[in-house]
């Protein structure tokens, strides 16, 4: 009887974390993206300044960048391990 309970508390707390993790994904998704589109900013200055790269290239690895951003952070996010007490708490 006791373990059956826990066994749906547990449940019931991976329900919420998995929608917790749902709007933190959401909420630094464009910071990500934010993040990846720093280096390839900084790398379309500098070759406007000191050709060395066409516009096709910088575009590749400017979407690389982002692609890269996005992986890390909802990596961070989802792979994340939390208590179930932890969570339990957060989500009294």
């Amino acid at each position: 009887m006791i373990r059956e309970v826990t066994q749906q508390l547990l449940n019931l707390i991976a329900r919420w974390d998995r929608r917790f993790r749902l709007q933190q994904s959401l909420v630094w998704l464009p910071r990500g993206i934010a993040a990846g589109l720093v280096p390839g900013l900084a790398l379309a200055v500098v070759a406007r300044l000191r050709p060395w790269l066409f516009p096709e290239q910088i575009a590749v690895v400017a979407g690389a960048a982002v692609a890269l951003g996005v992986a890390l952070t909802l990596l961070v996010i989802w792979m994340s391990r939390h208590d179930p007490l932890a969570m339990a708490r957060r989500f009294d």
